[in-house]
């Protein structure tokens, strides 16, 4: 588990910039160490477009994905099976790939700077919608780095 740990560690830094900083794996309700500012949801105030914000990982193309369905936020409800905040941490999302439904289980820890905030996707506000699915994402295709560039109608 510890190898494992510092390949996926490495992997991170190694694609986002993390050098001298380094990347730290934080949870977003973890105290005091937690990357959102107030309690973190799931979604905040609806679902839109603008919530989509991308960091540091060349994943333009799924962000615009990402931003183009949240104009149908009930289809973004359905990805993500939870009825919110998990105190342990694991949610479920659904993705669709190689033309079946999948089922991801995906933690909440997500690579951080040093500064605490969130290396790769961002939403507005505390939520987490926007990360869960990025990760799922990742996580179906073996790797955050997978997902440099790409088409959106992939």
């Amino acid at each position: 588990a510890r190898e494992y740990d510092q390949q996926k560690r490495a992997a991170v830094e190694r694609h986002a910039g993390g050098g001298e900083e380094g990347v730290f794996w934080r949870r977003a309700l973890q105290e005091p160490h937690g990357f959102c500012e107030g309690p973190p949801q799931i979604v905040d105030n609806g679902i839109e477009p603008l919530d989509v914000q991308q960091g540091a990982l060349g994943d333009c193309w799924f962000m615009c994905a990402l931003a183009s369905v949240s104009e149908f936020p009930f289809l973004v409800l359905k990805l993500i099976r939870a009825e919110g905040v998990a105190d342990k941490g694991l949610y479920r999302v659904m993705l669709h790939k190689h033309g079946r439904w999948i089922s991801i289980t995906v933690d909440d820890y997500f690579p951080c700077h040093a500064s605490g905030k969130p290396i790769f996707s961002r939403a507005h506000g505390d939520e987490l919608w926007v990360l869960l699915l990025e990760k799922a994402y990742a996580k179906a295709h073996g790797s955050y780095y997978a997902l440099r560039g790409g088409w959106a109608r992939e």
